[in-house]
């Protein structure tokens, strides 16, 4: 069980300035594969020749924090990393835009009469869904964005014509997530992170980590999964009570 890590948790707390410790309620649990988070210290010794043969000097340099998260990619499990490695925002989707209709000549447009597209926010790349259609092979199905107008959104895929109504919508599935091109809009996000041990009760909490990189893997016939890099400050470690106090559970979305 220990061997496993089935009786160890890893936890995480947004920190309110780097290496200032999360608040001890604001935990959230982490749903992983692996989770390797360790202290290093650098050791440099001396290079003068002595006629003892033996080394003069050796001292230890700084600590810092080293780790990898390995997990298999789910809705919301990661999201806070993934803000802290792109240092921007998840967006807020746009309002559901209702009374669209489908225009399909080769074109297969959405199209709308008033308002606009562009500045609703739709973006080439999106991915929307469409909803109250009488064709329902084009309700809750993923389509992706190739051209926007104000009144006229292209997708890749082929659909149904079908006149516009006040049930009839299309929405962005989900939000949005990019490196911000203002430089002063970029986040600099540090967490706190615990690894405790439940029968052994032994804490160790890492201070002043951020996310130095993450990788996707998206094969076919294999779990989608995702490893972000880890480093930080400085760790302690103790034993008792584990720090974060009641974290929140992880997300159970498969």
């Amino acid at each position: 069980m220990l061997t496993s890590g089935v009786l160890r948790s890893v936890i995480y707390g947004p920190e309110t300035a780097f290496g200032q410790q999360a608040l001890a309620s604001s935990g959230k649990r982490i749903r992983r594969v692996s989770a390797e988070i360790n202290l290093t210290r650098e050791t440099f010794e001396s290079a003068e020749i002595s006629s003892t043969a033996q080394t003069t000097d050796m001292r230890s340099g700084t600590d810092a924090v080293e780790g990898t998260l390995q997990g298999e990619l789910s809705p919301l499990a990661y999201s806070d990393f993934f803000e802290a490695a792109l240092r921007g925002t998840w967006s807020t989707p746009p309002t559901a835009v209702a009374d669209v209709s489908i225009t399909n000549s080769g074109s297969n447009k959405i199209t709308r009469t008033t308002g606009s597209f562009i500045t609703d926010g739709f973006k080439i790349g999106d991915t929307v869904m469409l909803e109250g259609f009488t064709a329902t092979s084009v309700n809750g199905r993923a389509l992706t964005v190739t051209a926007v107008s104000a009144l006229e959104l292209t997708v890749a895929d082929t659909l149904v014509t079908e006149a516009s109504g006040a049930t009839k919508k299309v929405k962005l599935a989900g939000k949005k997530l990019m490196i911000p091109l203002d430089p002063a809009s970029r986040t600099d996000k540090s967490f706190t992170f615990e690894s405790y041990i439940q029968n052994l009760t032994i804490s160790e909490v890492a201070l002043g980590c951020k996310i130095s990189e993450f990788e996707l893997s998206i094969q076919p016939n294999a779990m989608a999964t995702v490893s972000f890099g880890i480093l930080g400050k400085t760790m302690t470690q103790s034993t008792g009570a584990q720090y974060f106090t009641s974290p929140a559970a992880a997300p159970t979305g498969s």
